[in-house]
């Protein structure tokens, strides 16, 4: 079982019209475990696969880690929380929800210290019956002036699932042209094409990353609106234990 799904369990909060809302609610499971679980999930977003397993073999996970501090992890506590928040997103949107997450948006960053402008997770389901699906979150890791995260992450997500294109879309054009995935490559290339088609269908969510004292199971009720979007999902990990597990998986 991914760790994700393992770790948290799904509770039905108060939501608006047209939006899901969800608490994911955390379980007693191995904590070292579950650290090592996401600090893997941490470093693959990162480095490339191949890169992973190289330094994985030779040097175990602490190896790794050693690697992203020196290299890779950012010295601004905003952005690195940021892509802790985005990497969480991405695992749940991946394992719980069953979306295809082709490319990984930290793994194309220019820049150390700063976030990779462009929608935080992009999924996919590439259907054999019926429409394919694009999914674009927006993720938050916030511990405190959490409705200022919702109210920017609404805004920020509305934009992007009603904008007349997804230029995101064409980086994984461009990773699907390079693995020779003629297939996906037709099919992301609609989306592209025409972004506002109805030829697949469209959602957009919210994923925010909190602690227990910041957050009232009304906020996404109170402060996410649908906005003439196809599906808003809002998704809340409350835990009293993320800024230990945050620190503990770098």
């Amino acid at each position: 079982m991914p760790f994700i799904t393992d770790w948290l369990k799904i509770k039905a909060i108060p939501a608006p019209a047209k939006v899901n809302a969800e608490q994911l609610v955390p379980q007693a499971i191995n904590t070292k475990t579950l650290i090592e679980d996401i600090s893997k999930e941490l470093a693959n977003t990162y480095l490339d696969p191949w890169e992973f397993r190289e330094l994985f073999d030779s040097a175990g996970l602490g190896g790794v880690l050693e690697h992203l501090r020196k290299k890779h992890f950012p010295k601004d506590e905003r952005t690195k929380k940021g892509n802790f928040g985005e990497t969480l997103a991405l695992a749940w949107i991946r394992d719980a929800m069953g979306y295809e997450v082709p490319l990984v948006k930290r793994r194309w960053a220019m820049n150390r210290e700063r976030s990779q402008h462009g929608e935080d997770v992009i999924g996919f389901v590439f259907s054999d019956k019926g429409k394919d699906k694009l999914l674009l979150v927006e993720a938050k890791f916030y511990l405190e002036q959490v409705t200022k995260a919702i109210k920017v992450a609404n805004s920020t997500i509305t934009s992007a699932i009603t904008a007349n294109e997804c230029y995101s879309l064409h980086a994984i054009l461009s990773l699907f042209q390079a693995l020779n995935d003629i297939e996906r490559y037709k099919r992301v290339k609609r989306m592209f094409d025409d972004y506002s088609g109805s030829h697949y269908e469209k959602a957009a969510g919210i994923f925010l990353v909190t602690v227990p004292k910041e957050w009232k199971e009304t906020y996404f009720q109170k402060y996410a609106e649908n906005n003439g979007l196809h599906t808003l999902n809002c998704w809340a990990l409350v835990d009293k234990d993320i800024v230990d597990i945050y620190n503990s998986a770098h």
